[in-house]
């Protein structure tokens, strides 16, 4: 990636983290995620969920990084 992004000189920011969350498909599963940040006064960076349509999702989500270790506690890791 990194070379990759060289040879098209293209300009990368810095390195960040991210959780990936999965879980079964219900109605609110992404509210209750957003619910505990919330409890904690954390704010979401971005987010990007997806679901297969198997009964399952995935979502990838950013908070700013001091919050980061809250952030996992919250979200129950």
């Amino acid at each position: 990636f990194l070379a990759a992004a060289e040879n098209c000189e293209c300009d990368l920011s810095e390195r960040k983290r991210a959780y990936l969350i999965q879980g079964e498909e219900r109605l609110g599963a992404l509210a209750d995620i957003y619910g505990r940040l919330e409890r904690v006064g954390i704010g979401v960076v971005a987010a990007h969920a997806v679901s297969g349509g198997d009964g399952h999702w995935g979502m990838m989500l950013w908070v700013k990084p001091p919050d980061y270790e809250k952030a996992g506690v919250a979200l129950g890791g």
